[in-house]
């Protein structure tokens, strides 16, 4: 709710107690509320006995005499949110309540009631040579979570989105680059972002282990490329066949887009004779977007908040949409166009619902997805060497608990590895029974 404001409104009220003012008219100089607003109008009041005093926004009704309804109470002397009771005259004046007042800082920045600071939307500033910082959005979601979206652009060529928020416990910064620009992949707090394509790095299961199974696997390689060629060539002339067949049917499909279009011309908005729009609209190129700052739910408390619309300093047009999912987790989605081409980019927020990131070069693999499921569990591989029977063998890193100890005796005095063992592990290493100096190969799990 907007309290209006108006300068010099000041009238008296008797023993109201706790009901409307009823207004007797303004004092020597000053101007009645009826003067200075509509009726039905909602406005701020200050209400002042000489001893307690009381304020908030109130609704006007003009008439003979004019009132004012105590509709909301923002605060009182007494501590109390609710009306007081005034037994005598009271001075009622129109001014703004300190809970109404937003306050700029040293630097220009708007500080919320609640404390979280925040730029200012709509500028930008250039960080270094030719990268921009664009302030994009600030603002609170239905239950309460505050969010903040800055653009970064990158000498003209690729952008990277800045989505600061924060639920009233924990505040998260997370980062999208665009990769049809720059190919950087997605960063957020676990780390920079892996795509499914990483996992084809790492050693598909098979027998690997001997130089026959390697021969076997490659000649089975190489007799499966002979195949793959074969195959591109018989693509490649099919796919020559079928462009010949398109390109004669070129002057239908031109004349049938010719029709679709002229039928999408005569139904659109705004042609003559009709269908107006309401509300502040914005066309750029062609793209429409919604108005900024106002949300619909899509279906039960899942919200769409239509943040921001603009164009960066090289005129690449950006929008941005905040899409909460039962006020439990979030996900952004990015519209930009540059001229030319049109993106569509969605950011789940991790730290909310445990989705996988998704950007252009393909759904992001998580910690689970790679050969250790238990992302705590650390290995150490080394050697020790000239270990004699009873000698402790220290671990190059201290286990924190929970070690599993291997070891492969690689050489000893007479060959004989059964005499060879290891007990009494600690975190810090283990010790070495065995008649003879040994040589040794050890793998430890465990956590640091």
């Amino acid at each position: 709710m907007i309290g209006g404001l108006a300068n010099f409104v000041l009238e008296t009220a008797t023993s109201p107690g706790t009901g409307a003012f009823i207004l007797n008219g303004p004092e020597t100089g000053r101007r009645a509320f009826s003067a200075a607003f509509r009726t039905g109008q909602t406005v701020f009041y200050f209400a002042d006995d000489g001893s307690n005093a009381e304020w908030g926004l109130g609704t006007l009704t003009i008439g003979t005499p004019s009132t004012l309804a105590r509709t909301t109470i923002l605060g009182t002397t007494s501590g109390a949110m609710q009306a007081l009771n005034f037994t005598g005259t009271v001075e009622v004046y129109n001014e703004i309540p300190a809970e109404r007042i937003p306050i700029l800082d040293e630097s220009g920045d708007l500080t919320i009631l609640n404390g979280h600071q925040f730029a200012t939307v709509g500028l930008y500033t250039e960080v270094s040579g030719g990268v921009y910082d664009t302030n994009l959005i600030k603002g609170t979601a239905p239950n309460g979570t505050i969010y903040q979206i800055v653009l970064r652009e990158y000498a003209g060529s690729h952008y990277s989105m800045l989505h600061y928020i924060y639920d009233g416990t924990n505040f998260s910064i997370y980062e999208m680059p665009q990769t049809p620009y720059n190919g950087g992949r997605l960063i957020c707090p676990a780390g920079t972002g892996a795509v499914l394509s990483d996992l084809a790095n790492y050693q598909a299961a098979g027998d690997y282990a001997t130089a026959q199974s390697l021969a076997a696997e490659a000649q089975t390689r190489a007799g499966a490329d002979g195949t793959l060629q074969t195959n591109i060539n018989n693509e490649a002339a099919t796919r020559i066949n079928a462009d010949n067949a398109l390109q004669t049917n070129i002057a239908t499909e031109t004349q049938a887009r010719i029709t679709g279009d002229n039928y999408l011309n005569a139904i659109k908005v705004n042609r003559d004779g009709g269908n107006n729009l309401t509300g502040p609209q914005a066309i750029t190129d062609g793209n429409q977007f919604m108005v900024a700052g106002k949300y619909s739910e899509v279906t039960g408390n899942t919200y769409d908040t239509n943040l921001i619309k603009g164009t960066a300093p090289n005129g690449t047009i950006y929008q941005i949409v905040l899409r909460e999912y039962a006020g439990s987790h979030y996900s952004m989605l990015h519209y930009i166009f540059d001229g030319t081409n049109f993106s569509i980019y969605e950011m789940p927020q991790s730290a909310y619902n445990g989705g996988r990131l998704q950007c252009p070069a393909g759904t992001g693999a998580v910690t689970a997805d790679l050969p250790f499921t238990d992302p705590n569990l650390r290995v150490q591989v080394f050697t020790a060497t000239g270990v004699a029977n009873g000698q402790v063998v220290s671990f190059p890193t201290v286990f924190r608990k929970t070690v599993a100890v291997f070891t492969q005796v690689i050489s000893d005095g007479d060959g004989a590895l059964a005499n060879h063992n290891i007990n009494e592990v600690t975190t810090t290493g283990f010790t070495h029974h065995g008649k003879d100096t040994a040589d040794m190969y050890v793998i430890a799990y465990g956590y640091f």
